[in-house]
């Protein structure tokens, strides 16, 4: 019983590589780009408080998107960590990014069009002092990774 139980499940890992494969690289690919948001040169006093990265289906179609978010407690000018991410992310293009603020200038988005990538930092209302800022790269790669559907 227990050799049929092995061979069983070695026949269903070698059936299911394939996909497997992708999905260990869109995970790879995720942490890449939270490694990459990682490496921004914040302003003295700024802390990273933690931080995590996904693969999803933005709802475009049949391709993974990548996201990383990192938390981050900085009491000093808002814009300070704002050059800290628009440094980032020109360093990632020779595309200038274009920056849109919204309803605060605490709140803003950077994007890049050419590589279909986008960081936000958005403060949070409830605790005064911590940010959000998130990267997402919108890759579209078709893939058989079943959260790419």
């Amino acid at each position: 019983m227990k050799k049929r139980f092995v061979i069983g499940f070695v026949f269903l890992a070698a059936l299911t590589s394939p996909v497997w494969f992708f999905v260990l690289k869109n995970e790879f690919s995720a942490f890449q780009l939270e490694k990459r948001l990682g490496g921004a040169a914040l302003p003295d006093g700024a802390k990273s408080l933690g931080s995590f990265s996904r693969v999803f289906n933005s709802g475009n179609g049949d391709g993974c998107d990548y996201e990383a978010a990192r938390v981050i407690e900085y009491y000093g000018r808002v814009a300070d960590l704002q050059d800290a991410y628009l440094k980032l992310i020109g360093s990632l293009s020779d595309e200038k990014a274009t920056l849109g603020l919204n309803d605060t200038p605490a709140k803003w988005v950077a994007k890049i069009s050419n590589l279909g990538t986008e960081i936000s930092v958005v403060p949070n209302l409830d605790f005064t002092g911590k940010y959000l800022v998130t990267a997402t790269t919108y890759a579209r790669d078709v893939s058989p990774d079943f959260r790419c559907w």
